[in-house]
């Protein structure tokens, strides 16, 4: 009989988040000793309705009224079958729980039978990696009490901790042990504590990649190089000159691997109206992934090409930021899942699910699947987590359609970038994308519209007010001290300007000018599904030197809201033009403040914005990707014989 459990719904709440669990049935057992063993929330409550009975090992049980007395960010209903479900949701706001903050998901039991590790192992597996940190600090800091506090939950660092120096000491005594440690999985140990002490560089990313290398499990190592890759993502500091080519070199090894006495079918008669889209996964219509790739497949489903999406790994859940990051595969996918995804793609796209559980099966029925269907040529869209090109680059024009950082560890015959020259400017440091091989395509987007008419005075604000926004998913990185400085100097000059803080959270406006949070000019807005609607209302948006941010600017751009940004190399670069102020900061700080004392001066700056909106139009931007599609399938075999 197939093991499984119910899988807690991390892909609809944050990390570190403080939930209530109600329901202490199955699935609210599983939910918690997830939860318990990986640390990703804290569990204000467990309620149930039948909670005088419900007595466990693991977490008190209490009364649903307990609710109404409770401050959480989530209310997660935990019980299988969607009547009650339901039922329960409905009785939640009833008793006033906001929508927003009830998750209930149904269909979460996963069955699972992975080649190496099972979830459950893998869950276990976070529990020994505990004991393992504690023997190891037991062993190296011995008679150092100063850390003892630290490593006392390493999981879950007290923010309270906030000596720097205390962190950086942490990190040059794992860094002085790394050098000594020769144990594979001790390194890994070691590793993950950078990050869990907020420390991770180069010289811990230097390391991630060389312990990785050493791996001889594929399976092992396909974990790792996805946990790289997810370190990349939360640290684009920490990556090295030779980064990228040594990742590439590492998802080879995988492939190769991974394929080891299989037999690669015959390609036959190429399909020159037919296009693959390589994703790693679609998570929901919300995720900027999802909106990524389903963008580009709907909008070529209107032309007369045949779309495909295949999946390497359907379903992914994360149940940490890094380390040994826990993956499980299902042995089928569930209706309500492919349902979910065929809601938001053109009824022409077709998904094909990696259904197979051992992660070689899978891998190589992805790549069959491709071959299966020969098409004219794929477009990568893995973003950090590509591994399927590694193979496939041998037998099709690949193309690879980043997402955003101008360069990449995929195996590509054409890169598609935002900007040629911006392109080669970064890979004279990274050697990663060839000039020959840059195609510049513009940044380009389908513009939602507006659901809703958000009006200012429901909001506390009043017509003399000037609304600032600045939106972020890495609000506490994006936004830095020089930033923070020049907006507080304008803020405290016109106490009528009021910032938008739209995304995660950040402290640094409370830390450094509470001032401005006492008088309520900075305003936490936390996570906004209608940035459209948002926007109508705001009087200037503001891009922080950062890459990435494309939906928040060009969405932006598309209500007319005049948009700032620094000369600072980001993606959208070649697409803002005019829009970009040179000077830094202050220079942006200078261009609110006119917008703020002539009214028609900030008119014509959202005339501005608008007439940018033109270069955003992503039909015109599929038009050229087509030519490039022609292009490339006309002079794949020399571009092959070329390459070897």
């Amino acid at each position: 009989m197939a093991r499984g459990c119910f899988i807690f719904p991390y892909e609809k709440i944050h990390f570190g988040s403080d939930i209530v669990i109600y329901g202490a049935g199955n699935v609210g057992v599983s939910y918690v000793k997830q939860l318990l063993r990986t640390g990703y929330c804290n569990i204000v409550a467990w309620v149930d309705r039948d909670y005088k009975s419900k007595s466990n090992r693991y977490h008190e049980v209490e009364s649903p009224d307990s609710i109404n007395t409770l401050t959480y960010d989530y209310v997660v209903v935990a019980v299988n079958g969607s009547n009650l479900g339901l039922q329960i949701v409905r009785s939640l706001s009833g008793k006033n729980v906001p929508d927003e903050k009830i998750i209930f998901e149904e269909d979460r039991y996963m069955p699972y039978e992975e080649s190496d590790l099972t979830l459950d192992d893998l869950l276990e597996e976070d529990g020994r990696i505990k004991d393992l940190i504690e023997d190891f600090r037991k062993s190296q800091f011995r008679g150092l009490d100063f850390f003892v506090g630290i490593f006392k939950d390493i999981f879950n660092i007290d923010d309270k901790v906030k000596e720097n120096n205390v962190r950086d000491r942490l990190a040059g005594i794992i860094k002085e042990y790394l050098k000594k440690e020769t144990n594979i999985e001790s390194k890994e140990i070691a590793i993950r504590l950078f990050f869990d002490i907020r420390r991770f560089d180069k010289e811990c990313m230097q390391e991630a990649i060389d312990t990785a290398d050493k791996v001889k499990n594929p399976s092992k190592k396909y974990w790792l190089i996805s946990n790289i890759s997810l370190l990349e993502f939360m640290y684009p500091e920490s990556v090295y000159d030779d980064f990228y080519t040594e990742k590439r070199k590492l998802l080879i090894d995988v492939n190769n691997e991974l394929l080891k006495g299989r037999c690669i079918p015959q390609i036959t008669d190429i399909n020159r109206k037919r296009v693959v889209i390589l994703a790693q996964g679609l998570y929901g219509e919300d995720e900027t992934l999802t909106k990524f790739i389903s963008m580009y497949a709907n909008e070529l489903a209107k032309t007369d090409y045949d779309i495909h999406i295949v999946l390497e790994e359907p379903l992914l859940y994360y149940y940490g930021e890094a380390g040994v990051t826990p993956y499980g595969a299902s042995s089928k996918t569930s209706k309500s899942f492919s349902d979910k995804i065929a809601f938001y793609l053109n009824k022409k796209v077709k998904v094909h699910f990696a259904d197979e559980v051992p992660l070689e099966d899978r891998h190589y029925s992805s790549i069959c699947k491709v071959i299966e269907l020969a098409p004219q040529v794929i477009l990568d869209m893995c973003a950090k987590h590509s591994f399927l090109t590694a193979e496939l680059y041998k037998h099709f024009p690949v193309i690879c359609v980043s997402t955003g950082h101008n360069c990449n560890a995929s195996l590509f015959h054409k890169y598609i970038c935002r900007g040629k020259k911006q392109c080669m400017e970064i890979n004279k440091r990274f050697h990663s994308v060839e000039e020959d091989q840059m195609v510049e395509l513009p940044v380009g987007t389908v513009f939602p519209k507006a659901k809703y008419a958000y009006i200012r005075e429901d909001y506390g604000f009043v017509k003399e007010d000037f609304l600032l926004v600045i939106v972020g998913r890495r609000l506490e990185k994006d936004i830095s001290e020089e930033l923070a400085h020049e907006t507080a100097l304008m803020m405290n000059k016109y106490p009528e300007m009021k910032l938008l803080l739209v995304g995660s959270k950040t402290d640094i406006f409370e830390k450094k000018y509470p001032e401005l949070n006492e008088k309520k000019q900075i305003i936490p807005w936390g996570y906004e599904k209608d940035l459209p609607s948002l926007y109508e209302i705001c009087d200037v948006f503001i891009n922080p030197d950062r890459t990435g941010g494309g939906w928040s600017i060009t969405w932006a751009i598309g209500e007319g809201l005049p948009v700032l940004s620094t000369d600072f190399p980001n993606d959208c670069t070649p697409l803002l033009g005019e829009l970009v102020v040179h000077g830094g900061y202050p220079a942006i700080m200078k261009e609110i403040e006119k917008m703020y004392l002539d009214r028609e001066y900030h008119t014509k700056w959202k005339q501005r914005t608008l007439d940018s909106k033109t270069r955003c139009s992503f039909s015109t931007k599929i038009e050229k990707l087509i030519d490039v599609c022609n292009e490339i399938s006309d002079n794949f075999e020399n571009t092959v014989l070329d390459r070897r």
